[in-house]
Parts: structure tokens; C-alpha cells; sequence
């Protein structure tokens, strides 16, 4: 009994958020993106996204060709082109080799290693000289991650190494890994030094913003490209609501496009 009315003020707050959520909150991004994790808790989404209905595919960024994004007649390098679940599509690899190569990048910082296909690709197509940084969320932080984690996205956390791929290959010595939250890890040795940011850590509403502030203070000066993927609404809310609310209400990222046939996201600072 003591434990029940302990509960009660969490109760009567949760029960005034609901309320707010479900009627004026409506409004926001954020609460629609939290109103899908709802459903997804009790398994209304997992139901629907074996068969999703057509309107479900329309997204609603600008779209850029593949072939528009990069030098058609420049050779890229696509290392372990099979990939597994939790991984790129290859012809997101070779979008986003298309953007190293046009703007040839002299630090990369990606944001959520996973199996380190991508970061492998990464360095593959920079420039000799350059460096490529990694974070990663080790399982054992996972518990004390400051945003939630999706069900999926904890799945890839559960792994014994980070960046297995491009471990013992001739480019690792241009890949660096970092461990942490990328909430709450300290960024400020990059910050103003990095020229190409992957985002592609937890795919929540507040780690996709979280990330996506972090990835502006890394910019050189401002200038640089960030990438941001999972931009498909057959797997989840979160993503494209954030990066919706960020075309809509702030005048920097009025161009962000979408990279057609893919589930990218870019932007050119």
C-alpha cells in the first residue's frame, strides 16, 4: 500500500503530461515522435511496419540524385559490400563516398560505430592524410544513457567490439575509436576542427537533435557537410520528425535534402 501512494504524485504528473501531449502538444515534432514510441511500447507499430500502407514511403525533404552529389567520373572504393542488419545500403555507401569525394574531407567525425562498415568505407575514400573519429556507446553505458534507446538501436549496442570491420585492415591507422554517450561525451577537442560529421548513433527524437547540435559545434568554422541517416518512416517516427522540425523552424538547414533511393539525409554548411 505504502509503494501505491509513494506512486501517486508520478501518477497525477504523468497523467496532466498526457493530457497535454495528446492535445496541444500535438503541435510539436518531439511529442508526435514520443507519441510513436507510445505505440511502438505496445506493439501497435511492430504489427503495422511488416505491411506498411503506401502513403507510409512519402517523405517530404527535397530530394538530390545520387548522381548529382558528388563527381560521376571520380572512382570510389567500396570495401565489404555485404552488410548485415544494423548497416548502410550499399548504395548508401556510395552516396556518401560520392560526398567525401566532392568534398574531400580532412577530419570525419561519425557518430555511432556499430560494426565500423561505414568507417571503413569512410577512410577508404578520404584523402591519405586524413583522420576519421568514431563514438561509439559501450553495453555497459547503455543502462545509463541519458535519452532512451530504442529497442533496436540497444541491439546494436549488445556486441563484444566496436568497429570490427575495419579492425586489421590497412586503414585502421586512419580510424580512431571513442567510447561514450554521445549526449553527454566530451566533444570540445574536436569542436571547430572536423569537416564532415555521419550521424547515425541512437535514433531517437533526442539524440538525433542531440547529436545534430554537437555535429554543428564540430564544423570547421561553421563550414562543413553533415549526413545524417534512418531517414525512413518504415522504421521509425524519430528521425524524420526531427529533421522536419529542423527544416521548418530553423533558417540553416532550409536546404537539407534528401538523397533519393536512400535513407541519407545531407546538408552543406
Amino acid at each position: 500500500m505504502s509503494r501505491i501512494v509513494s506512486f501517486i504524485p508520478q501518477y497525477v504528473c504523468g497523467l496532466a503530461c498526457a493530457v497535454y501531449l495528446f492535445t496541444l502538444g500535438i503541435v510539436s515534432g518531439r511529442n508526435r515522435g514520443l507519441i510513436a514510441r507510445i505505440c511502438r511500447h505496445f506493439g501497435f507499430f511492430r504489427q503495422r511496419e511488416l505491411a506498411p500502407p503506401p502513403d507510409s514511403r512519402a517523405l517530404e525533404l527535397p530530394q538530390a540524385a545520387i548522381g548529382d552529389i558528388g563527381p560521376a567520373d571520380e572512382p570510389i572504393r567500396i570495401l565489404e559490400p555485404i552488410g548485415r542488419g544494423g548497416n548502410v545500403a550499399l548504395e548508401e555507401i556510395v552516396a556518401i563516398a560520392r560526398l567525401l569525394k566532392a568534398h574531400a574531407p580532412k577530419t570525419v567525425f561519425e557518430i555511432g560505430t556499430f560494426d565500423g562498415r561505414t568507417t571503413l568505407n569512410m577512410a577508404a575514400n578520404l584523402p591519405e592524410d586524413a583522420q576519421v573519429y568514431t563514438l561509439d556507446l559501450p553495453r555497459d553505458q547503455a543502462a545509463s544513457a541519458a535519452f532512451d534507446i530504442s529497442d533496436a538501436d540497444a541491439a546494436f549496442v549488445e556486441k563484444d567490439v566496436s568497429g570490427a570491420r575495419f579492425l586489421n585492415t590497412p586503414y585502421a591507422a586512419r580510424i580512431q575509436q571513442l567510447y561514450g554517450d554521445s549526449a553527454t561525451f566530451d566533444f570540445s577537442p574536436w569542436e571547430g576542427a572536423v569537416d564532415f560529421v555521419f550521424v547515425d548513433g541512437a535514433h531517437t527524437y533526442e539524440y538525433v537533435m542531440s547529436d545534430t547540435e554537437r555535429a554543428l559545434k564540430l564544423l570547421r568554422g561553421g563550414r562543413g557537410v553533415i549526413v545524417w541517416h534512418d531517414y525512413d518512416k518504415r522504421t521509425g517516427q524519430d528521425v524524420p520528425a526531427a529533421l522536419h522540425e529542423l527544416r521548418e523552424r530553423r533558417p540553416e538547414f532550409a536546404d537539407i535534402r534528401h538523397i533519393f533511393g536512400t535513407s541519407l539525409v545531407f546538408k552543406v554548411f
